[in-house]
């Protein structure tokens, strides 16, 4: 339900008569689509999102395709915010709050990040069937990496789940595609007697594995490998933003493999952590080209229909942003309660969008906001719920840090590192913005006279 007031946890911003428009934990549960054209504030709007949860304490997991959301890492001065006339303290306080990370698939400018399909987590407590499942995605996500289409495709992916049931139910250790080369070098015989492929297309799959370590696919599958854990994780007292950067890739296939990636990952995770309220948001900017319409089926589709029908039960709120809607799967979209439009510029646009308003709205409230939406200027929106009477409209409050797109080249200049610090009194770890071992053994015995017994690296 849209409250108005401060007291719920969510504060969007304020309609024409200064009515306070707020969301609650339980509308971000049933999730948020942003949508307008390009300059009409969606992406802000759903910052403000990010933002609120960050300051009560519940974090996020940010899938970047074009940099706007990188600018997390460049927060306002408290002058700066007085300057443009908010809160200068809750500037401020968002900075010392949000623990943002930046991740590069493929590159080390940001913080490293692995595609690795074979680190899927499995704990102890996940059932047979859920078992399967991540398994046969897993199984699915290799084998569109070796790029196999046609006749060949089923079956390979089939012997590769096979595989896949084995390294799991043997407790193998497998965890890159350097491991499996070496497993399919010696394919258990109670697999390859099946049938499935023949010795020459076993040998070529092994071959194709091969390939995937070298180059700049080394980069993306064999790197340091990150679980949803390590994302959600934050010093005592911060929330995680943890902000998955797609720039550093070079093509649509490998933005495509990267949405899926971290899709399966969450997924895997709330299996094992369910919660019956808000402990994470998952939000995709421009999401579009990853979940389109009619018969396209990227590697990301099926993953992200699958989180989005069941990440409500399982506490975990998705968060959406697109200037194209009418070119998504509305099997998707039907997933998403809350409805967020900005200014929508042509003719097309209001076509596509008459359908959900007139799914959500009565006739003359549908024909009243077909002739508002091309008037709305750059952030001011119309809420639509199903809880609501009416939809509102409403002006979008200023967000608590800078919103520009982060270039490759400026993201160094923000790059931090942990490291983990082991004494006789114990072991700590320290986030730092200096680079080398002997830089933070010269910060921490300046702070302290704590015998330093080691410290290792824990991210490149």
């Amino acid at each position: 339900m849209f409250l108005l007031g401060r007291f719920v946890m969510f504060y969007l911003g304020k309609t024409k008569d200064t009515r306070e428009v707020s969301l609650s934990k339980e509308d971000l549960l049933r999730h948020v689509v942003s949508i307008g054209s390009s300059g009409s504030g969606k992406t802000v709007s759903c910052k403000l999102l990010i933002e609120d949860a960050a300051l009560n304490g519940i974090p996020s997991i940010i899938i970047d395709p074009q940099g706007d959301i990188g600018s997390f890492l460049s927060g306002f001065s408290p002058d700066d915010a007085e300057k443009l006339g908010f809160d200068p303290e809750t500037a401020l306080l968002f900075q010392e709050k949000a623990h943002i990370n930046i991740y590069t698939p493929g590159s080390s400018v940001g913080r490293t990040f692995s595609l690795n399909p074979l680190g899927f987590e499995l704990g102890e407590n996940i059932s047979k069937e859920n078992a399967i499942q991540i398994l046969d995605a897993s199984a699915k996500s290799i084998t569109s990496i070796l790029k196999y289409t046609g006749g060949a495709e089923e079956r390979v992916s089939k012997f590769i789940y096979l595989c896949l049931e084995y390294i799991y139910e043997n407790s193998l250790e497998v965890g890159n595609f350097s491991d499996f080369e070496n497993f399919l070098a010696q394919v258990p015989d109670e697999i390859a007697s099946l049938g499935l492929l023949t010795d020459l297309e076993r040998v070529h799959l092994k071959t194709q594995v091969k390939m995937r370590t070298i180059g700049f696919e080394k980069l993306l599958f064999e790197s340091p490998s990150f679980s949803i854990n390590d994302l959600l994780w934050a010093p005592s007292g911060k929330t995680a933003i943890s902000i998955i950067y797609l720039n550093t890739l070079n093509t649509q296939r490998e933005k495509d493999l990267c949405v899926n990636h971290i899709s399966q990952k969450i997924y895997s995770w709330m299996l094992e952590n369910p919660s019956s309220s808000l402990q994470m948001l998952f939000y995709i900017d421009e999401i579009a080209p990853f979940l389109p319409a009619g018969a396209l089926k990227p590697i990301s589709k099926e993953s992200l229909l699958l989180l989005f029908r069941q990440a409500r039960k399982f506490g975990v709120g998705c968060i959406t942003a697109t200037q194209s809607f009418g070119d998504m799967d509305y099997k998707a979209l039907s997933q998403f309660n809350t409805w967020n439009i900005g200014k929508l510029a042509t003719e097309q646009e209001l076509k596509k969008v008459k359908k959900v308003v007139e799914s959500r709205c009565s006739r003359d409230e549908t024909k009243e906001l077909l002739q508002t939406f091309p008037k709305l200027k750059g952030g001011e929106f119309i809420l639509i719920h199903p809880k609501e009477i009416k939809p509102i409209r409403y002006r979008t409050r200023r967000l608590h840090s800078n919103h520009f797109v982060l270039g490759i080249d400026l993201i160094p200049q923000f790059k931090t590192y942990l490291y983990h610090v082991k004494t006789f009194n114990g072991s700590f770890l320290v986030y730092s913005k200096l680079k080398t071992v002997k830089n933070i053994k010269d910060r921490v015995r300046s702070q302290s006279k704590i015998k330093i017994l080691g410290i290792k690296p824990l991210t490149a």
